[in-house]
C-alpha cells in the first residue's frame, strides 16, 4: 500500500506499507534432518515508511524519511522428529554446533517464534536490535538540458544479517555499501530514448559463507568492490514497449579469498561477467497483453572439488 500527496507546492508526502511471506533455505526432508542442514521456517517481514521532500530551491531537492522492519521467523514442526541429544552436535568446547541450533529450534512446540527488529531511518540513520545505528547518506545531483539529462549519485547502504546468517554465523556483523555513478541518457524523440550508467561499488565487510570440510558458516570477511557500466534502450509506442539492457563488471578490490577465480582476476565467483536483457509488451486489446522476457549472461565459473582447510569454499 502507498500513498504520496502534495502538502505544498514545496513539499510533498510519501507513506508505504509492505508485507512479505517468505520460505528460504527449505530443506525440510527426513534426510535432511539425518545432515544436520533441516531448514523448514516461514518469514514474516512488514514494513512501514515515510518520507517528506522539500524543494527549498528551484535546483535542490532535499528527501528525509524513516522506515521500520520487524522480521519474525516461525520454525515449522510438520514431519520431524523428536531430537533429544544433542552429544553428536558439540563442538571442542562444548557448545551447540550451528546446526545443533537450528536442530534446537526443532524441539519447542510448534508456532515458536524467532524475532528480529530492523529500524531504518532513511535519511537516514538504521538502528537494529543486535547492530546498533548506522547513518547511511544518499546524495544525487541531477541536470536536465532539453532532452538531454545527466546524475552524479554518492550513496552508502546499509545491510544487516538475516536470521540464517546469525544460526549459522561467527559474530556476524552488517555490510555496508558505499556507491558511487554517474548516468547520461538523451531522448532520441518521444518514442525512444538511451542512456548509460557508470558505477563504482565497494561492500566492507563483505559476508561470505564459507565451507570447510563438512563444516559450514557465515562470517567477514575483507572488502569486495566493483566497477562497470549499463546500457540500456527503451521504446513506447501504441502497440506496448520494449526495453534492452546491457550491464557489465570488472572485479577491482579482491579483499576475499572465497570470491576469487584462479586464471581470471577480473571475476568474482559464480558472477557472470556480461548480463543482457530484454523485456517487453505487445498490446492485444485494453485489457489483455503479452510480456515476453530474455536473459542471457556470459559464463559464470564456479568452485570445483571438495573443500579442505586450506582450500575453503
Amino acid at each position: 500500500m502507498k500513498y504520496t500527496g502534495q502538502l505544498s507546492s514545496a513539499v510533498a508526502l510519501n507513506v508505504y506499507a509492505r508485507y512479505m511471506l517468505q520460505s528460504p533455505w527449505q530443506a525440510n526432508t527426513s534426510r535432511d534432518l539425518e545432515l544436520g542442514c533441516y531448514s523448514d521456517k516461514r518469514i514474516h517481514r512488514t514494513q512501514v515508511g515515510a518520507s517528506v521532500t522539500v524543494k527549498p530551491i528551484s535546483w535542490l531537492n532535499v528527501l528525509a524519511g524513516v522506515e521500520g522492519t520487524y522480521d519474525l521467523a516461525i520454525a515449522q514442526q510438520h514431519g520431524v522428529k523428536e531430537v533429544d541429544e544433542f552429544n553428536d552436535y558439540l563442538d571442542v568446547d562444548g557448545n551447540l554446533t550451528p546446526a545443533a541450533r537450528l536442530l534446537q529450534l526443532r524441539r519447542v512446540p510448534q508456532g515458536h517464534r524467532h524475532h528480529a527488529h530492523r529500524q531504518h531511518h532513511r535519511r537516514r540513520f538504521p538502528t537494529t536490535s543486535l547492530y546498533g545505528p548506522s547513518f547511511v547518506p544518499r546524495v544525487a545531483l541531477t541536470k536536465e538540458i532539453g532532452r538531454f539529462h545527466a546524475k552524479a549519485l554518492v550513496a552508502r547502504a546499509f545491510r544487516a544479517p538475516v536470521f540464517e546468517n546469525i544460526a549459522y554465523g561467527r559474530d556476524v556483523k552488517p555490510e555496508y555499501i558505499t556507491v558511487f555513478e554517474l548516468e547520461t541518457g538523451f531522448q532520441f524523440m518521444p518514442s525512444l530514448y538511451a542512456g548509460v550508467n557508470v558505477f563504482d561499488n565497494r561492500v566492507s565487510p563483505t559476508l561470505v559463507y564459507q565451507e570447510v570440510g563438512l563444516d559450514s558458516l557465515y562470517l567477514n570477511g575483507g572488502t569486495t568492490g566493483t566497477h562497470g557500466l549499463e546500457l540500456k534502450v527503451r521504446t513506447k509506442a501504441s502497440w506496448g514497449y520494449l526495453k534492452a539492457s546491457y550491464s557489465f563488471y570488472e572485479a577491482t578490490v579482491r579483499g576475499v579469498t572465497q570470491f576469487l577465480v584462479d586464471g581470471h582476476p577480473e571475476l568474482f565467483l559464480g558472477a557472470p561477467q556480461h548480463r543482457f536483457t530484454l523485456h517487453g509488451s505487445l498490446r492485444l486489446g485494453d485489457h489483455l497483453a503479452i510480456n515476453p522476457a530474455l536473459v542471457v549472461y556470459s559464463e559464470a565459473l564456479r568452485a570445483r572439488g571438495p573443500s579442505t582447510a586450506a582450500s575453503p569454499r
